[in-house]
């Protein structure tokens, strides 16, 4: 999306409040008007000057936030890696280099004595291998997660969830299966990865999450949606789990 057409309101005003700071303040120490803050967390078009402006005076606070952290849209970014999923398959990392850092760390939920693509996975080409090693096991037959994901950002990081058929060659169509995911974006890029299907690990996380954004009315919505999957009655936490 063009950066003079979007800018990441949630994202400015999340780092403001992390400084404690009012649009009064964070007015003052930019040199700008409180207008223009009450523009820029509206949501509004901002100029490139501007945008220069709240990186350097957020970077002299102590935040690490660049301006491409600020002008390209996470959500927007999520969705082109779903849509490269469903599209490339295999090829979806290649099909998405330029929205991956090449750092990127990755954690796929489960046990890898029985799930083989559980794990973690550190860079753009482990990255790359899982979706690889992904593609050469199961068949995809399509999912909401893919084609119309549920999707909600704060700040830097986006939550997406919904429901895929995945099933090994040869087998029947298999029931679609929960899957949710939270991604974190630095820089304009895919920084974290985090792949939770796997039922033992999906409810602990959703109990971790309700913990860190209590007030997240999506996130209710989101647990909800797992509960009604019928997750939680397979809810089995195995021996020496590791924390996720």
């Amino acid at each position: 999306m063009d950066a003079d057409t979007w800018f990441n309101a949630p994202l400015l005003k999340a780092l403001r409040k992390e400084l404690g700071w009012t649009q009064e303040k964070f007015a003052s120490r930019a040199d700008l008007s409180v207008r223009v803050i009450a523009k820029a967390e509206a949501g509004q078009v901002v100029s490139a000057k501007t945008r220069q402006t709240l990186v350097e005076t957020l970077h002299r606070a102590g935040k690490q936030v660049s301006e491409a952290d600020l002008t390209r849209n996470p959500e927007q970014l999520v969705r082109t890696f779903l849509k490269n999923y469903v599209e490339h398959q295999a090829n979806c990392v290649t099909e998405s280099r330029e929205l991956i850092s090449p750092n990127i760390v990755a954690f796929v939920d489960g046990d890898p004595a029985t799930n083989p693509i559980a794990g973690t996975y550190r860079g753009i080409d482990e990255f790359d291998g899982l979706w690889r090693k992904f593609f050469s096991i199961f068949v995809r037959d399509g999912g909401t997660l893919g084609e119309a994901p549920q999707i909600r950002s704060v700040g830097n990081e986006v939550f997406a969830w919904g429901h895929e058929h995945i099933r090994v060659p040869q087998a029947p169509r298999q029931p679609a299966g929960f899957v949710m995911l939270r991604i974190r974006v630095d820089g304009g890029k895919m920084v974290y990865f985090e792949d939770r299907y796997e039922v033992y690990g999906m409810m602990r996380r959703l109990d971790d999450w309700a913990k860190e954004f209590p007030d997240a009315e999506w996130l209710q919505h989101l647990s909800r949606e797992a509960l009604e999957d019928g997750s939680y009655l397979k809810y089995r936490e195995p021996p020496g789990a590791p924390e996720g």
